[in-house]
């Protein structure tokens, strides 16, 4: 496998806000990207769109493609953050809840075991496919937490990231999940 190395021949926009650079994204073999960012990064900013804008640096994404794979790259990303590496489990569903939830997560974010924790984005692609991989450390979930009220304000993250991506699949104890998109031989992903 080739080394890996630091992207430096793109010209992605890196927000002042957001602790990353060039130097954070690898190309870890030929059609490969990796970025690991930290819990707090991870929520604080936007991973999901500095990931999608280095990806397209390498590989042809039309704009309507890139607004699919940028929204179910951030479901992915704002649950492994939430749900995975915070372990908060189930949403509020009232304001006075949604205040003690945001509370909740200043204090996880506090915590120096949960802040050590991160997240790790990795993509590959070929002519046919890109696979977009999200893990986090957190301790998995189960079938029985995918079980949603649909009525609910809440918990629309999975089932939007079925209906963006072609496949989604979940490994690791679900703490990776895999979002793949079809190409074409013109090069745009589903």
């Amino acid at each position: 496998m080739a080394r890996s190395r630091p992207i430096m021949d793109c010209d992605a926009h890196f927000p002042p806000s957001l602790a990353l650079s060039r130097d954070d994204i690898w190309l870890t073999g030929p059609q490969r990207l990796k970025l690991t960012v930290g819990t707090e990064t991870a929520y604080r900013q936007d991973v999901a769109s500095v990931f999608v804008d280095m990806l397209r640096c390498q590989v042809p994404v039309p704009e309507e493609c890139g607004t699919d794979i940028r929204l179910a790259l951030h479901e992915a990303i704002a649950n492994a953050v939430l749900h995975g590496n915070l372990g908060l489990t189930g949403m509020p569903n009232t304001p006075e809840a949604y205040g003690l939830f945001c509370q909740q997560i200043g204090e996880l974010l506090q915590d120096p075991v949960t802040r050590a924790r991160s997240v790790r984005i990795g993509a590959r692609w070929s002519a046919r496919r890109l696979t977009i991989c999200v893990t986090d450390q957190g301790r998995g979930f189960t079938r029985q937490s995918l079980n949603h009220d649909p009525d609910a304000p809440h918990g629309r993250g999975l089932p939007l990231m079925c209906r963006l991506a072609r496949q989604v699949r979940w490994f690791q104890h679900r703490r990776t999940v895999m979002l793949t998109f079809d190409r074409n031989d013109d090069g745009p992903p589903r």
